[in-house]
């Protein structure tokens, strides 16, 4: 990613937002994430198909349906109830494992190359700031 970046000029952020915004396959990943991204957006859809039919058949039913009828109607109701909310969980943890991805690449404040420099820079800094004749106290951080 870091000669990717390097070759044409872009922050590796740039890249890896852009990856994240459209969807790009990922050789690692052989594309899992689209792929369960498309499933759940499909189960939504015949969720929703089904919650409609459902409802076009109580409307038929209307006040002639028996009470059992009634009742296994709203069971159905229930369970597709259950199972968007089922949906809508493993999106909204598909896009929580997205964004934990994201942030694990370490990639949001810039090119590696430059953090380096700033850390040396900064090395170089503390090492000029201590004689050489003085001890330099315990190890460690401070």
């Amino acid at each position: 990613m870091t000669e990717i970046a390097r070759k044409f000029g872009v922050n590796q952020a740039t890249i890896y937002r852009r990856i994240d915004e459209e969807d790009w396959e990922r050789r690692h990943s052989g594309g899992a994430r689209a792929r369960r991204r498309a499933t759940l957006r499909r189960l939504g859809k015949l969720v929703s198909r089904e919650l409609e039919a459902l409802e076009d058949a109580a409307q038929t039913a209307g006040q002639a349906a028996s009470l059992a009828d009634r009742e296994r109607l709203a069971k159905v109701a229930a369970g597709l109830v259950k199972l968007m909310e089922s949906i809508t969980a493993l999106e909204t943890e598909l896009e929580r494992t997205k964004q934990s991805a994201r942030n694990s690449t370490g990639h949001s404040d810039g090119d590696d190359d430059e953090l380096r420099q700033r850390i040396a820079r900064r090395i170089i800094a503390l090492c000029s700031e201590t004689p050489p004749e003085a001890d330099p106290g315990p190890a460690g951080p401070q």
